[in-house]
């Protein structure tokens, strides 16, 4: 059965390479040949160009797109140490402390003062 299916297969290939053989443009492009200065390597060199401002195009966006991630993870990181550092500042002050600017004298329930 495998012996056969590989008969058949090149059966099926023997006569596509004979047929890519048999015909002399298929052989390669006009850029292949050296004819720089046909319009088909023209065009090709122009596609080429166009292809490789579409991968730079993708690969800038990508590079500018990890920028941003680690932009925002840094300003994510400076703000969790502040917020650390204030609860130990926080956390590090006498019983009884009120901060003046949380509060304004005479306010009844902050300082015990006029508490009535």
């Amino acid at each position: 059965m495998k012996m056969q299916r590989r008969v058949t297969t090149w059966l099926r290939v023997i006569p596509a390479l004979a047929a890519v053989e048999a015909v002399p443009k298929a052989w390669g492009c006009a850029t292949c040949f050296g004819a720089s200065d046909a319009p088909m390597a023209k065009g090709l060199n122009v596609g080429i160009l166009f292809l490789l401002g579409v991968v730079g195009f993708v690969l800038s966006g990508l590079v500018a797109f990890f920028v941003m991630l680690g932009k925002r993870s840094a300003a994510a990181s400076r703000a969790r140490e502040a917020v650390a550092h204030a609860a130990a500042r926080h956390e590090n002050r006498p019983t009884g402390f009120v901060c003046p600017q949380a509060t304004t004298p005479g306010q009844p329930g902050t300082d015990g003062a006029n508490d009535g």
